[in-house]
């Protein structure tokens, strides 16, 4: 890399109580210092002749980073050896002491949009996706990184990873993502990419989703000797070894947790699950887009992977839909799981405002989930969450996602 010398004007110069030399000095913001590659500082810089790094008390402007993504300078207070293209950062505010954010956040209208080092549109939207850790610019490719230090720095597959390419124009996201979908009757947490075009603010999404969900015993009984009969005629899902360990990782609460987890399905080839529910999906290469018109996100194919069902091994592709929306009456978000096994045969499950629904084209489920409403209802005064739905509500979201 190219080397460039900066004059800096010390105003103070000194001998200390210990024979050290020290200076301070001033770098004003029309300066153009880059500290490193991306990085330009304006503040104070102070220097001791027995240290190699100086210290910086000033600001940090990411010179390279695109107009059209949410940004900040951030004050800064430290050491920095020029020899390192990262920063590591504590709680980063910017000059006026506010704290900065970085990841993607959803709007009022349930558009996504990605923020690095910068603010929120509005104080009321809620994150998809957050980063901490250290800043890093590689000055070849052009792109801005942040993330936790073992992710970016060594060979870590946990954590979250925002990546902004200056020269695509593109935000890329790498983690675990939170739809903001978690009770007591459904866990739903999801893994893999999203990426973000700058230019069109179109949004796309690759992710693994791990959904847990409580339905009666009997009912699933029903479905699951239903939809495994019917799996034998679907096509088989070829996924490579590391692509499954990927997502094991990100599953893990951190890199012991995912090593245990990688052997112990390496050992005997089951997927990790901690089922506190009655009913678990695991479905992989969801490509999903964000539809701005419908506020909703939803699958772009129309087959997804199912790898497991309750810990037995599935790994077949079957028809359905994968929906995750606003309410335009308020900013409650839905969930839509709809399977369709073969062209007469669906299972549909939706969460709603708290309550858990099921409906089903087989009336002996649809049975069972009524059984257990009435049992429920005997032993409680307060509503069930846990339902019968609605054949209408299989028609809407066919008709929103496949128009």
């Amino acid at each position: 890399a190219k080397t460039k010398t900066y004059n800096v004007y010390l105003s103070s110069i000194f001998v200390n109580n210990e024979g050290i030399s020290q200076a301070s000095g001033v770098i004003l913001p029309d300066s153009n210092f880059i500290l490193n590659d991306g990085f330009r500082f304006s503040g104070s810089l102070f220097f001791k002749a027995n240290e190699q790094a100086l210290t910086y008390k000033g600001v940090i402007d990411l010179n390279e980073m695109p107009e059209n993504i949410a940004h900040q300078s951030f004050k800064f207070d430290g050491k920095i050896n020029p020899k390192l293209n990262y920063f590591e950062l504590q709680s980063p505010k910017n000059f006026s002491g506010d704290e900065l954010q970085t990841g993607f956040f959803f709007d009022e209208l349930q558009t996504l949009y990605p923020v690095f080092l910068g603010q929120r549109q509005s104080p009321f939207d809620s994150s998809l996706y957050t980063i901490s850790g250290i800043v890093q610019f590689d000055g070849v490719k052009k792109i801005y990184r942040m993330g936790t230090k073992d992710k970016i720095l060594g060979n870590s597959l946990v954590g979250n990873v925002l990546e902004i390419d200056c020269l695509q124009k593109t935000a890329t996201g790498e983690g675990s993502f939170d739809f903001g979908l978690r009770s007591k009757q459904i866990d739903f947490r999801n893994v893999g990419t999203i990426t973000h075009d700058l230019n069109t603010q179109n949004t796309t999404f690759l992710l693994t989703s791990l959904i847990k969900v409580a339905i009666p015993q009997g009912a699933m009984k029903v479905m699951k000797d239903r939809i495994f009969d019917l799996a034998f005629y679907a096509p088989d899902i070829k996924k490579e070894k590391n692509g499954i360990k990927k997502v094991i990782a990100q599953f893990s609460k951190n890199q012991s947790q995912a090593q245990k987890a990688i052997e112990n399905y390496e050992l005997d080839g089951v997927l990790p699950n901690k089922d506190d529910f009655e009913c678990t999906f695991l479905i992989s290469d969801l490509q999903l887009k964000n539809d701005i018109q419908t506020r909703s996100i939803y699958n772009t194919e129309p087959n997804m992977n199912f790898m497991t069902l309750n810990s037995e091994t599935l790994n077949k592709k079957m028809k359905g839909i994968f929906d995750v929306s606003n309410s335009f009456e308020d900013r409650n978000k839905t969930f839509g799981l709809l399977i369709e096994p073969n062209k007469d045969i669906y299972y549909l499950m939706y969460f709603k405002q708290g309550n858990v629904y099921w409906i089903s084209s087989e009336m002996d489920f649809n049975n069972e989930i009524l059984a257990a409403m009435k049992k429920k209802a005997k032993t409680t005064k307060t509503d069930a969450t846990l339902n019968l739905g609605e054949t209408s509500a299989k028609d809407d979201l066919i008709y929103r996602v496949r128009p």
